[in-house]
């Protein structure tokens, strides 16, 4: 599992815990509850991807994974609901 420079920032800016280590990840996703799988949609000639959501009970997070290259892409925390970007 690897942890992009984006999900390390937004977990130092949303979460304020030690960033997670990716066996911490692994660790987390064992008791995740599993919300969207990735998928690859087409528009014509563009092609766009969503990463896949776990929602961790216990840190009350979601974390948006691209399963396919195993990179933790962000972190989403209970205080961004309903906030505009």
């Amino acid at each position: 599992m690897r942890l992009s420079k984006h999900f390390i920032q937004r977990w130092e800016e949303r979460v304020q815990q030690p960033i997670p280590t990716p066996a911490d990840i692994k660790r987390m996703l064992k008791h995740a509850i599993w919300l969207q799988k990735d998928n690859v949609f087409f528009s014509g000639k563009n092609r766009y991807k969503t990463p896949a959501l776990y929602w961790v009970p216990d840190k009350n997070i979601v974390l948006k994974i691209d399963e396919k290259s195993k990179t933790v892409m962000t972190v989403i925390t209970r205080d961004m609901y309903g906030r505009k970007p």
